[in-house]
């Protein structure tokens, strides 16, 4: 074989780093794991289990049977899909202090458990019919004479959703501070305009643009 060809490659020089800077950028890389809206509620699934465990005098340190009782008695009052999730909050929430919180949650007791009841208790997903384009000509119909902000800013959400197939939190700021979020914005200076399209980079998540052609104008008209 040539020796040659069997040569590492020439690396980059790369700045060493001190162990704080390394501690630092890990703490920021776990940081960013969870969005602020499902940090949120991963902290009400852990207050909820806590509670639990002290309204029925029983250890905060999660076992199997810990976890079984909590997951049937939260499903007496909610959706058992809800606690499915509730049971995801409370890992993640309480993980470094229980280690072990995982194996817990997988343990057959407490899948056995909410796998009954989700038989007993789970009702029905209820979805909300799809829009129709009748049903844009039906809104555009009634708010396009309107010369107040907020009915051109729901006009021009509602069809600009639709045609790009953008969900609600790209074009909304969330009410609660919070939740909000700098990467998730698309920048108005970003987005690229002409007489019938735009386009626009998706979220961080996404390597793909968004893009919308032949939007609103030919629609509305022929459609009235």
């Amino acid at each position: 074989m040539n020796e040659t060809a069997r040569a590492p490659k020439r690396r980059r020089n790369r700045t060493v780093w001190t162990y704080e800077r390394l501690i630092e950028e890990r703490a920021l890389n776990l940081g960013c794991v969870l969005d602020p809206a499902s940090r949120t509620s991963y902290s009400s699934a852990a207050d909820s289990y806590i509670q639990f465990c002290q309204w029925h005098n029983l250890p905060f340190e999660p076992t199997p049977d810990t976890l079984s009782l909590y997951v049937a008695y939260s499903c007496h009052f909610i959706n058992p899909r809800s606690v499915r999730s509730y049971l995801s909050g409370i890992c993640n929430e309480l993980e470094a202090f229980y280690p072990n919180i995982r194996a817990v949650r997988k343990d057959t007791l407490v899948q056995k458990t909410l796998k009954g009841a989700l038989k007993r208790k789970s009702s029905h997903v209820n979805r909300e019919r799809a829009l129709q384009r009748e049903d844009l000509t039906s809104v555009h119909s009634s708010l396009s004479s309107q010369k107040d902000l907020d009915s051109l800013l729901f006009l021009a959400i509602l069809f600009t959703a639709f045609f790009a197939l953008m969900r609600l939190g790209e074009l909304v700021w969330p009410v609660n501070v919070s939740h909000r979020e700098l990467r998730k914005v698309t920048m108005r200076s970003s987005v690229i305009l002409d007489k019938s399209s735009f386009s626009s980079p998706c979220l961080s998540r996404s390597p793909y643009p968004r893009q919308l052609k032949h939007f609103s104008t030919h629609f509305v008209h022929t459609d009235k």
